[in-house]
């Protein structure tokens, strides 16, 4: 038995070193994930094994998800699992959990009577859900980004010499898509606004690398600027990915915005967005396979009092990606859209989130993950990507929550950014 479960490695360290299709190895991790929270330790990895068969489900898998689970819980789950059965079933919870989980235990779970091991059963049964539930998650998001890594992307981009067009790429979360994009191998076409330091992010990209970077420093809100940009794009490069990631956004009182303020947010978030995908398009379908990125924003599901133009404009990103998607299908271009939250992509931005509440910054995740999430879940052709699991539990309560309520408690949030006059603020998401 103990020859067996070394060979499996650690939980996933060893998961992502196995071959197979990335969906078969994460159901075999989850259930053998499942299997360690029941009361039959020494047989767990046996139990696994054999259901991984009958179930045609990777077996290697599912022992390493046994491992993982007594690694990361030992005798402490099936104290808790007896506790949660013992309540729900009224039981007295009297039995003596041992110090150390082994053969031993079961022996002394059967002996003890079945009101210990059905209150240990329906306790694992219950926390084996959830368990099996996040395995699955990270077991697949791990093997799937191994998988595209696996198909060798750099070698694709340098037969077809194509291009990842990528917009506001010199700060925030358009660099971190870059570097993401960079490390896939893709060759780059950068923009940013003039005096950012866009040439200097594509020669790191370009010498880490070994890619070949195009950068362009202009404003998309300038009259012309994109018509001109994309010309020469389509003149002189094949492109195979747009990320639309530009954006502005800030909080103001609306009587006090002016025109100008009002201008910059629908002329790049709105404007320059479907523009630069329209007239990108054919050099898209030209190409076999070819993708859209269009950045949005978790604000895109609700409205927000002082900040009534940005959800807006981001609400129009969603609706234009997903018609968009809807229209290419069978085209080979995959068209997706992502809402990430809060992230902490400057001193001033995290000053702003650092003074809200907790709800705010337990949703808060790092460029770089964002990143990460939003290329990875791209070439599975996800159509909408919400990164972050409480950012999908704040997307699932906003379709629950009345408006109104939403409304409110934004309100007090964002009355406190108002009263520091805080100026537009470029940022992506």
């Amino acid at each position: 038995m103990k020859t067996k479960v070394n060979e499996t490695g650690n939980g996933f360290s060893k998961l992502f070193k196995l071959n197979g299709e990335p969906k078969i190895v994460a159901k075999g991790f989850a259930l053998g994930s499942f299997i360690g929270m029941l009361p039959f330790p020494g047989f767990q990895w046996m139990i696994s094994a054999t259901l991984a068969a009958i179930m045609k489900l990777n077996k290697t898998a599912a022992i390493a998800g046994v491992y993982n689970t007594n690694l990361a819980t030992g005798a402490f789950i099936f104290a808790f699992n007896y506790w949660l059965g013992s309540k729900l079933l009224g039981v007295d919870p009297s039995f003596q959990m041992p110090n150390h989980v082994g053969l031993s235990f079961t022996r002394l779970v059967f002996e003890s009577g079945f009101d210990v091991f059905l209150s240990l059963l329906l306790g694992g049964l219950i926390t084996g859900f959830f368990v099996t539930f996040i395995s699955y998650r990270i077991a697949f998001s791990l093997l799937t980004r191994k998988s595209l890594l696996g198909k060798n992307y750099r070698n694709q981009v340098a037969e077809t010499n194509s291009y990842t067009l990528i917009t506001g790429a010199s700060t925030g979360l358009g660099k971190e898509l870059a570097f993401e994009c960079a490390n896939f191998g893709m060759n780059l076409i950068l923009t940013a606004l003039p005096g950012e330091g866009i040439k200097k992010i594509g020669n790191e990209l370009s010498d880490r690398f070994q890619i070949s970077v195009k950068t362009f420093e202009l404003d998309f809100t300038k009259s012309g600027a994109v018509e001109q940009m994309v010309k020469s794009v389509n003149q002189n490069f094949k492109v195979n990915m747009l990320i639309n990631n530009a954006g502005i956004g800030g909080t103001k009182s609306f009587l006090e915005a002016s025109a100008k303020y009002i201008d910059q947010i629908i002329l790049l978030n709105m404007r320059a967005l479907v523009l630069l995908t329209r007239l990108l398009l054919p050099n898209l379908k030209r190409q076999n396979r070819a993708y859209i990125l269009n950045i949005a924003s978790m604000a895109s599901f609700g409205p927000m009092p002082f900040k009534t133009v940005y959800p807006a404009s981001k609400a129009f990103v969603y609706s234009f990606s997903r018609g968009l998607s809807s229209e290419l299908k069978g085209t080979g271009i995959t068209v997706c859209v992502a809402h990430p939250g809060a992230m902490k992509t400057n001193a001033e931005v995290t000053r702003r989130i650092n003074n809200h509440g907790p709800v705010i910054q337990v949703t808060t995740l790092s460029a770089a993950r964002v990143a990460k999430i939003c290329i990875c879940q791209l070439l599975r052709d996800n159509e909408l990507i919400i990164p972050g699991f409480m950012n999908k539990i704040s997307w699932i309560l906003l379709k629950v929550v009345p408006v109104s309520l939403r409304l409110k408690l934004m309100k007090c949030s964002l009355k406190k950014e108002l009263a520091e006059n805080r100026q537009i603020i470029p940022f992506a998401g």
